[in-house]
């Protein structure tokens, strides 16, 4: 490599690439560089979600999105980033995912490494106006190239009420399950100094949701299922949502096994960040993939298979940003 690519590669690609989106903003990734062009990709087990996502597949989805964060930062420096993925030893603090390379000569990149920072998920009330098909068309694009994934949306207010409401009655049902209220609470950050001590997790002011309802939902969950406080919780609930006027659901070969799960993040990365070129912002409804009886409903409903992420996108005002670890904690072993 170059002169011209000297000094702290690795810091200058994690600083960037440390924005990437995760579930629950666990930001499970490390990196452990071995030279300036090689590194290893590790998985950190305790931020980990075993108790809701029980295939392993959105984490590989999230280590895909970060591979993706890493290549489009690589580029903006001129050079191109190889992955190659290693045995998983699934008992390690550490579990070792890939090994990093990188080489000379930037492959043609239209997405600006200065999108992960303007990227964010959004929970507030969209404009009202909808996307222009122009760039529902580069999304699809980007998607084509995919690996096999698909894309289709909806502004059908019947079908996208329906959707809501489902969302929100899994969410519901999912809080009442012990492991998944346990392990999900273990990421709500309350206040804002607990969010700026972790730098991680779900912040409430990004949540749209004030903390002390957090913390109520974890510590009263049955109030969703009773019958005299279930409609209020519910109307409060689809409140924070903020709405909807479209929808998109992305599916494709996501469940087969690791690669294709990584595949799947570095499209669905893609696809946020051609978005957020545009202003547009996106705000993922996870649990309707993961509650079996939801993702059985969503697939007999919309009549596509193997759907892996349901999202809902439009311009908002600008949200809240989700804090991110430091580029030295993500670096490890130096």
């Amino acid at each position: 490599m170059s002169e011209a690519h000297g000094g702290d590669i690795w810091t200058r690609l994690v600083e960037v690439a440390r924005w990437a989106p995760s579930p629950h903003n666990t930001q499970p990734w490390r990196v452990r560089p071995r030279s300036a062009t090689g590194a290893d990709l590790y998985m950190e087990r305790a931020r980990m979600l075993p108790d809701e996502d029980t295939t392993g597949r959105f984490l590989e989805c999230a280590m895909g999105i970060f591979i993706e964060a890493l290549s489009i930062a690589a580029a903006a420096e001129g050079l191109s980033l190889t992955a190659e993925n290693v045995e998983l030893d699934t008992e390690a603090a550490l579990v070792h995912v890939a090994r990093l390379g990188l080489r000379e000569g930037a492959p043609k990149e239209p997405l600006n490494a200065a999108l992960l920072l303007r990227r964010r998920t959004s929970r507030l009330p969209h404009d009202g106006a909808p996307v222009e098909e122009r760039v529902l068309a580069a999304v699809r694009d980007e998607v084509a190239a995919g690996g096999g994934q698909a894309l289709t949306w909806t502004d059908d207010a019947g079908l996208i009420g329906e959707v809501l409401d489902r969302n929100v009655a899994a969410v519901f049902h999912d809080l009442n399950v012990g492991p998944y209220r346990r392990e999900i609470a273990s990421w709500f950050r309350y206040t804002r100094g607990q969010a700026e001590r972790t730098r991680d997790g779900l912040d409430a002011r990004c949540m749209r949701m004030p903390g002390y309802e957090m913390y109520l939902s974890t510590v009263f969950p049955a109030s969703m299922r009773w019958g005299v406080t279930k409609p209020l919780m519910r109307a409060l609930y689809h409140a924070r949502l903020g709405g909807a006027k479209q929808l998109g659901f992305l599916s494709g070969p996501f469940f087969a096994g690791r690669e294709e799960a990584q595949a799947a993040g570095r499209c669905l990365l893609r696809v946020w960040l051609t978005l957020a070129a545009e202003d547009v912002s996106i705000h993922p409804f996870g649990n309707l993939v993961t509650n079996g009886a939801a993702h059985s409903w969503l697939t007999g409903r919309l009549g596509v298979e193997r759907v892996w992420l349901v999202f809902r996108f439009g311009r908002t005002p600008v949200p809240p940003r989700s804090l991110r670890l430091a580029a030295g904690e993500v670096l490890c072993g130096r």
